[in-house]
């Protein structure tokens, strides 16, 4: 991640709306980060590694299939 700055402490957030994960297959969805970082008067363009934990986003996956699959009307007879 590079940003401009480089006096102050910057983080990143993983978040994503409302999980909506589009039927695909891989399944994909729509992810945006986060940029907190207060006004950082510096002027150098520090680049780092930023990684972030996708276990809250799986467990959101797999509660959105088991809901839908729960949801399935049974088939007319």
């Amino acid at each position: 991640m590079s940003y401009s700055g480089g006096c102050e402490t910057h983080s990143f957030r993983l978040c994503w709306p409302e999980p909506s994960f589009m039927e695909s297959e891989p399944v994909q969805t729509n992810l945006e980060i986060i940029h907190d970082g207060p006004p950082d008067p510096c002027d150098a363009y520090p680049t780092e590694v930023v990684s972030f934990d996708l276990s809250p986003l799986k467990a959101a996956w797999i509660d959105s299939a088991v809901k839908a699959w729960h949801h399935c009307p049974a088939p007319a007879r």
